[in-house]
């Protein structure tokens, strides 16, 4: 067994645990900190309740993602979690070089998949907040996703990570919630989830997509832990991939 198996499996086996349970001691501002996000559940490589998860993304990723520029979004680790995904954009500040290359990248893309006028991209990359959400129809081995024949070469030009979340149907917030991320998935409260449904609306220039289109994968051995064939493509077009890879919490 791996050692990512061995941190999947005792992940998988720990009960998920509140996050205020680990701030001890008398400190004023701790205790605040753990009664400010105490309804935040770690939930590492397993499951958690329907439409409740969140995941944590730099940008400019996590905004791509939730206007349908970007399809598959990348991780080291597998999980079995299908549904509504919340995006949480982190706290990290996106360089203009890599908002640049990303834009470019994913215009080159949809432009090679017959699109005739510019994506609309996002006009701001905010942090720290709670920005929108996507559906997730499976998590598949980036060898599973470069194998699937009827999926156009396009779209396996997104993969750079050992497991893909097959992502679509965005939706973004009117106004972005801040608040703080956690690494893995974590998740949210039923209320505030329910709060925050009403104010998604769909991407400003939607873009129809549907992972159903393309059949079903030629495999769906979900467990293979290979590296992706694709990580030297980004490496030769961005020669930074170590950067924008390694910064995806």
């Amino acid at each position: 067994m791996t050692a990512l198996a061995s941190s999947m499996a005792l992940a998988t086996a720990m009960p998920a645990r509140k996050l205020c349970s680990s701030v001890t001691g008398p400190s004023r501002i701790q205790n605040e900190e753990a009664r400010r996000f105490e309804f935040c559940v770690v939930v590492g490589h397993g499951t958690t309740a329907p439409g409740l998860a969140v995941l944590s993304m730099h940008q400019p990723w996590a905004s791509l993602l939730v206007y349908g520029l970007k399809r598959i979004e990348g991780r080291a680790w597998s999980t079995d979690y299908t549904g509504r995904l919340w995006i949480h954009a982190t706290s990290t500040t996106p360089t203009a070089q890599d908002i640049e290359e990303m834009q470019a990248f994913y215009k080159q893309v949809h432009e090679a998949e017959g699109r005739d006028v510019t994506p609309n991209f996002p006009k701001s990359y905010p942090t720290s907040v709670l920005i929108g959400c996507v559906d997730v129809v499976a998590c598949l081995p980036a060898s599973a996703v470069e194998a699937w024949e009827a999926l156009p070469d396009t779209i396996k030009q997104e993969v750079g990570s050992p497991y893909c979340f097959l992502c679509e149907n965005p939706k973004r917030l009117i106004v972005p919630q801040q608040m703080r991320g956690y690494p893995k998935l974590w998740q949210l409260p039923n209320k505030t989830a329910g709060t925050l449904t009403a104010a998604l609306k769909a991407p400003p220039d939607p873009l129809p997509f549907s992972w159903a289109l393309f059949g079903r994968p030629d495999t769906f051995d979900t467990k293979r832990d290979e590296p992706s064939s694709r990580s030297s493509l980004w490496y030769d077009k961005y020669g930074k991939l170590k950067n924008m890879q390694a910064r995806k919490l």
